[in-house]
């Protein structure tokens, strides 16, 4: 098997082995520090490996100066469009059905203060490893075959949560395996959806700037944002999935044409 293969499953079961200790053992989705361990613990091993390991530096990951506000305004276009797509199910049965839209809220305090610090070290994490180093680790297979294996591999990464909420280990599953099996899908699907947009910017940019900007910003305000979450709203976001992929991997192809922000050669 290829080094850089190796090296990306490697960071990638690493990375998983401490998620599982962290949210299952040290059950910390339940205290204030809610998983900050499996988020920072990867991040400093990436940061270890790129400046001491390979020596090749934060720049080979994307996390450079080049381009710099042109990748925060191309992550900021992203990140409305993303967040657009949570409220078309709303707009929908709004005029269909005249259901009123549920009220945004907002509440600054310290809970508030270290979600945002938290967004932010997940972003860097999960952009870094998934995009910034398997991604490109994968790029000898062929650049899309890069972008769609870490994006499953960044679905699956999330099908941890169906066992945190739904499965004890002495009772067994809680809830009906229908409703697990949906649950399952559509989140996974869902974060699939969202690797390959995240990749594909990537891709286009050779920075991590607009992905950790959008998948910083995208999980803090999604919090503060409620939204109709019956089977008939849950159907009309999942159906969208493929429209936002869609229009964001056009509007990404556009704006970075647009703004002149070149692929980086690989290295």
């Amino acid at each position: 098997m290829d080094r850089g293969i190796k090296a990306a499953l490697g960071i990638f079961i690493f990375s998983y082995l401490v998620r599982v200790v962290d949210i299952f053992l040290l059950n910390s989705p339940a205290h204030w520090y809610s998983i900050i361990l499996s988020k920072a613990i990867p991040l400093i091993t990436l940061f270890y490996i790129v400046h001491y390991v390979e020596k090749v530096g934060l720049g080979y990951i994307g996390l450079s100066r080049r381009d710099f506000l042109k990748n925060i305004l191309l992550g900021l276009v992203l990140l409305l469009l993303t967040l657009g797509v949570n409220f078309l199910p709303d707009t929908l049965l709004y005029t269909v059905y005249r259901l009123p839209f549920r009220t945004p809220y907002f509440y600054f305090g310290l809970g508030t203060a270290y979600y945002f610090f938290f967004c932010v070290v997940n972003g860097f994490m999960e952009e870094g490893v998934f995009r910034g180093y398997m991604q490109r680790k994968f790029y000898h297979l062929g650049k899309w075959n890069a972008i769609f294996i870490q994006a499953i591999l960044f679905g699956l990464w999330h099908i941890a949560w169906t066992f945190y909420n739904f499965y004890s280990f002495s009772t067994g599953w809680m809830v009906g395996l229908s409703y697990v099996v949906q649950y399952s899908i559509s989140y996974v699907f869902f974060t699939l959806i969202f690797g390959i947009i995240m990749g594909y910017a990537y891709l286009k940019t050779g920075s991590l700037w607009a992905p950790v900007f959008i998948h910083t910003f995208y999980n803090f305000f999604l919090s503060f944002l409620l939204f109709n979450e019956s089977r008939v709203a849950g159907l009309i976001k999942f159906l969208g999935y493929p429209l936002m992929a869609a229009i964001c991997l056009l509007s990404i192809r556009f704006l970075t044409e647009k703004m002149n922000i070149k692929e980086k050669e690989e290295v």
